[in-house]
């Protein structure tokens, strides 16, 4: 499990680099949908894209 939390007292402590890697995703995100509205990215049909992954995963 990537997000480990513990609850002591009612209040819930995060993996310490749980933080870090949510900023990181955010900040990635960002520059995807960036690249996507100037023209850098194309996006792609999400049913191409789980049929593409059925077929490498049985690889």
């Amino acid at each position: 499990m990537d997000k480990k939390e513990h609850e002591w007292e009612g209040e819930t402590h995060e993996e310490p680099n749980a933080k870090v890697r949510e900023i990181a995703w955010a900040s990635e995100a960002e520059r995807r949908v960036d690249a996507y509205e100037i023209g850098k990215l194309t996006a792609r049909d999400a049913s191409d894209v789980f049929a593409d992954l059925k077929k490498h995963l049985r690889k």
